[in-house]
């Protein structure tokens, strides 16, 4: 009896068909996670923002971004024993917010300051870092440059150094206090009980009244209880720093990174 050829060559012919058919849908369907843009590298404050002692001599500062997400900073000390400034140094973490923002935390590994910040890159060797005075310690606005010259080593060397500069300042003459802290609260408080209450009767009001307490920012309105309860209140955004403020009609404000 014969074998049906033809039968079987077409029979081949399908499952080879089918076969490419799938590759070509898998070929299709991948896709590929785009990736976050990221900081990275060691900036040095440009001039016109640094802090100078008492005999003139200015008080640089260093920032190293690296891809696991760690930031060092280091502000070396000026002067000698008898003048200058101390050291500093803090460690933390950056991530990415969106668009060409970053958001830093930073706190002195021995001393009390401690900074939120947003960093904003510019391009490939600029950055620039936005005012935030709503923690305890206020970080005023400023610019960095990267600095391609400095190495790893070399800035392990000035991190080193300012690590025990700061060690010796908070031995000498304790830690830092806070810009802002609880008895200045306290002071604002009594004030603003002995004056009228803010005019705060819808959720523009409020952005209003946030930006007098908490200076310009660029703010977002994510939900009002105007009109549905006795005491509404607004939550904002501030896209700048993350931070998410609830601001009631009588003029309370709560805060929350």
């Amino acid at each position: 009896m014969k074998k049906n050829r033809l039968g079987f060559t077409l029979g081949l012919l399908v499952i080879c068909c089918l076969m490419l058919v799938g590759c070509g849908k898998t070929a299709i369907n991948k896709t590929t996670q785009k990736k976050s843009p990221e900081l990275t590298g060691i900036y040095q404050i440009d001039e016109k923002y640094c802090d100078k002692d008492d005999q003139g001599r200015v008080q640089s500062n260093y920032v190293r971004f690296t891809k696991n997400g760690k930031v060092e900073m280091a502000e070396p000390e000026t002067g000698d024993d008898d003048s200058g400034y101390y050291g500093t140094a803090y460690r933390g973490t950056w991530k990415y917010l969106k668009g060409k923002k970053f958001k830093v935390h930073i706190k002195s590994v021995y001393d009390s300051d401690e900074f939120n910040i947003t960093f904003v890159k510019d391009s490939k060797n600029k950055i620039h870092s936005l005012k935030n005075h709503s923690g305890s310690f206020y970080w005023d606005a400023d610019s960095w440059t990267r600095d391609t010259s400095m190495t790893g080593s070399d800035f392990e060397s000035l991190f080193s150094k300012a690590l025990s500069s700061s060690q010796e300042k908070v031995k000498e003459q304790g830690n830092d206090k806070p810009d802002k802290d609880s008895s200045d609260n306290a002071a604002k408080s009594n004030s603003s009980n002995q004056q009228s209450a803010p005019k705060i009767n819808n959720a523009q009001d409020a952005v209003n009244y946030l930006k007098q307490q908490k200076g310009d920012g660029d703010y977002s309105i994510q939900h009002g209880t105007f009109g549905m309860s006795d005491n509404p209140y607004a939550t904002i955004v501030n896209n700048d720093t993350d931070t998410t403020y609830y601001v009631y009609q009588d003029g309370k404000i709560e805060e929350r990174q």
